[in-house]
Formats: C-alpha cells, structure tokens, sequence
C-alpha cells in the first residue's frame, strides 16, 4: 500500500466533520494525532504532511486552552498532546536520517549559501510537482502544500540587502522572488483546479494558512485571487481562520481592481512603519475586523511595524 493510500485511510473518518462544530474538535484532533503517527516512509510530501498535521492539532489545542507545557489540558487533550509530541520526534528523526530539510525555519538554521539554500527549495517545488494526488488523497495534498508554502516562505526571506551587499541587490531578491513564484503557479492552480479550499476545519489550519499564502502572493495573476476570493463567498461555512483568510484576499482584490479595501489588512512600509491604504467606511473598520475575531487596526498596526525596520 502506497504511502498517501495508508493515511488516507487512517484519516478517512475524520475529514468530513465539521468546521464550525466545537463538539468535534477532540475527535478532529484526535484523528489528526493518529495520522501524524503513521510511518509512511521518508519522502517529502508524507513528511510535510505529518509535519502539517501536528502543527494544525497544536494549535487548535491552543485554541481550546490545552498549552504545549500541559496546562490546562483535560485527561483527553493530555493523550493527545502526548501523541503529537510522538510524533513530532518520529518526523525530526526520519527527516535526521534521510538528510531532509523539511521547512524555512530549518533552512534559516542550516546555515548554508544562498546557492544552496535555492537548490533545497527547487526539491520541494519539483517534488509538489511530481507527486500525484488522487482526488481523495486530501494527505497527500496537504503534504504538498507544507512544501509550497515552505517553497513561498523561501521566496520572500532570503538573506537581506544592507550597504554592503553589491549595488542591485534588492533587484537580485525580486528576481529570485519572481522565478519562484512562476514555479509554484502551474502547480498552484492544478491543485485548486481538483480542490475548492482546504478549510481549516478539516484540511487543518496549518494547510489553510498554506493554501491562503499562495494564493495571497499569485499577484501576477489577478482572475484566479477573484475566483478563488468568488469560491470562499459562496462557502455556506467557514471557520475563523478561513474568514480571516477571506478577509485578506478581499482586500488584496479590491486593491488590485484600483478599489478601497473593506478590512485595513493591506499597507505599506515606511520610515515611520507600517500604514495601512484606504479603506471604505473608515470609522467602523474596527467593528468590521472585531466580527471576525481580528484586533484592532491600532493594534494590528503596532504588529507589524517592526517587520519594516
């Protein structure tokens, strides 16, 4: 049995609950943890997926009151927090074993030259490339997008430009920037040609974060920001994670349509920080954001300022 097959059976009677039902969290989760167990060998896409699935289950975790250090865990959330952590060793270990570099954070800490840094990025991308998904194999695209999302992360952190570095350095960045992003596209939209949207209610938030980061910087691609922005207003349900990700890509497509953004969630670095552009109806923005559990404009401000020093 295939590596994607054998998970997919492990998860197959967790995939349908619902998002928005808390009552099914501790059994989502539970499903999650079990799956993340699974030994199914070394490649990428199986371990990004494992690696998906564990982050998704911590958070949600979080998200209910159960802490990584065990506080406020009930005897359930405890095995469960257990079986993550399990997991999340077995994942380290096989991915030590096969010389892997599974994600940024782990490229960030590798040390290594931007050349090498491209190549490690170039297999996660041709990897996603060559793994064929069935239509049902919802694991297998998970662990795909782990590795575009990771190939996205890449793309936007590379070590940065100061005075030292050679004159078009900036330039350089965009460059490498570009031709990542034309990789991950034909990929991109062959996945969102087979999926509607991996929701984080049953996809898990960490491969809803993915799918969003994607589809958030196909800039150069203006029709399919629309259509997928079309597909999440017609979603009868969505969770707070994928009303937020709604959220952003409303604003992102009104701007690219020359629009005032509804959310205040797109803006632009300058000496003094991060300042939003316009939005309609600016005196209820706040009542706006609070509806989807996002903080204040002020507040969001303040967060992300410092990413422009």
């Amino acid at each position: 049995m295939s590596y994607s097959l054998l998970l997919s059976v492990v998860i197959a009677s967790h995939v349908g609950l619902s998002p928005t039902n808390d009552d099914d969290r501790p059994n989502l989760v539970s499903g999650w943890a079990e799956t993340a167990n699974t030994d199914c060998g070394n490649e990428l896409v199986c371990l990004g997926a494992r690696s998906s699935l564990v982050n998704s289950s911590m958070a949600t975790l979080i998200e209910g009151g159960c802490f990584p250090d065990g506080s406020g865990c009930s005897e359930a959330q405890s095995l469960v927090l257990v079986s993550l952590k399990k997991a999340r060793d077995s994942i380290e270990l096989e991915r030590r074993e096969s010389n892997l570099v599974l994600s940024f954070e782990q490229l960030q800490s590798a040390s290594l030259d931007e050349e090498r840094m491209l190549l490690v990025v170039e297999e996660w991308i041709s990897t996603a490339e060559a793994v064929p998904c069935e239509l049902s194999d919802q694991i297998c695209d998970t662990g795909k997008l782990w590795l575009l999302g990771e190939a996205d992360s890449a793309a936007r952190s590379l070590p940065g430009c100061n005075e030292a570095t050679k004159l078009g350095c900036w330039s350089d960045r965009s460059a490498v920037r570009d031709a990542i992003d034309a990789r991950i596209a034909p990929i991109r939209a062959s996945f969102f040609q087979r999926i509607n949207w991996p929701d984080a209610g049953t996809w898990g938030a960490s491969a809803a974060n993915a799918a969003w980061t994607l589809v958030q910087h196909a800039d150069a691609d203006p029709d399919f920001q629309r259509a997928i922005l079309e597909r999440l207003n017609k979603m009868s349900s969505l969770s707070k994670t994928d009303k937020r990700h709604r959220a952003f890509l409303t604003d992102r497509v009104a701007l690219a349509s020359g629009e005032f953004q509804v959310y205040g969630t797109q803006g632009r670095c300058t000496e003094s920080g991060w300042r939003m552009f316009a939005v309609i109806d600016a005196s209820n923005l706040d009542e706006r954001r609070a509806e989807l559990g996002m903080i204040p404009i002020e507040d969001y401000t303040a967060e992300v300022s410092p990413a422009c020093s």
